[in-house]
């Protein structure tokens, strides 16, 4: 992710920007992703990257669909950038739409904005495309009987689980629950302990 970072920073420095307005708007859309999927050590490096090699070029780094519980972690990890850069970043969780039309002119359409450019168009037709693909197969097996193979309607429903919470994940998400709840246990039994109300 880091090398695709620096691909489209470059690109954009190449092509995109004028000599009149050098800076480079970065936007990281973290649409789907879980609390679990979120590449926090890679935000990270691409950050640096962006305020140790491009200081200059960076206008601002916009982190929209950032999930809640996550926007709690990453104040620590925003706390270690420089403030130049700490002050062009804007993270928005799914109120976006008013940051970024707070800072950019035109809001690219697969975003929610009125932007038609064919950049924009073409990527809001890729974006859409697979869920209307999945969309016009299960409506083309809607009459499908019990004794019909439905195999396809099977894989179909099966891209739509998250592959990613594999065995271990639940696992480990229900230990740490369950150790959270202990703790909690023990710090009520602790405060209603009379030894330590005495104290």
């Amino acid at each position: 992710m880091v090398v695709a970072a620096v691909s489209q920073v470059e690109h954009g420095i190449m092509y995109l920007v004028s000599p009149e307005n050098p800076e480079v708007t970065v936007l990281v859309d973290c649409e789907g992703l879980s609390p679990f999927k979120i590449p926090m050590q890679v935000m990270r490096s691409c950050s640096s990257l962006l305020q140790d090699h491009y200081p200059n070029r960076l206008g601002c780094l916009f982190v929209i669909r950032f999930p809640p519980v996550v926007r709690v972690i990453a104040q620590t990890f925003i706390q270690v950038l420089k403030p130049t850069t700490r002050k062009k970043l804007k993270i928005g969780g799914e109120t976006y739409r008013k940051i970024l039309l707070e800072n950019l002119q035109t809001l690219p359409s697969y975003l929610g904005g009125d932007c038609r450019c064919t950049k924009c168009l073409n990527i809001g037709m890729d974006v859409k495309r697979p869920r209307m693909d999945q969309l016009n197969k299960l409506q083309t097996n809607e009459g499908v009987s019990d004794s019909e193979d439905t195999s396809e309607l099977d894989l179909i429903c099966q891209d739509d689980i998250d592959p990613s919470w594999s065995y271990d994940q639940v696992l480990r998400t229900a230990i740490i629950g369950l150790l959270m709840f202990w703790v909690l246990i023990a710090v009520m039994a602790g405060l209603s302990d009379p030894e330590f109300q005495s104290q």
